[in-house]
């Protein structure tokens, strides 16, 4: 959503903000998602924020996953500030 709100504007654009939509998602993710006492985000949510499993770990997942996506918003956010 970050690297799509940075693009020139097109004529879907005008219906719709993809930083308005990485705004929702991300506060469902802090809000819902974030196990804020460990720092680490839960597997699997529905649509509602009702854990479906949540476990912050699996045999798929390196804990390297999670900061290196805040990594990469803070980075497309520093870049969208200076447009």
């Amino acid at each position: 959503m970050l690297n799509a709100a940075g693009e020139p504007k097109d004529e879907y654009k005008k219906y719709f903000s993809y930083y308005e939509a990485f705004q929702k998602i991300w506060g469902f993710v802090d809000t819902k998602m974030i196990n804020h006492k460990v720092g680490e985000w839960k597997r699997l949510l529905d649509r509602d924020g009702k854990i479906i499993d949540g476990s912050v770990g699996n045999e798929w997942k390196v804990a390297y996953h999670s900061g290196r996506s805040m990594m990469e918003c803070d980075k497309r956010l520093q870049q969208l500030m200076k447009k």
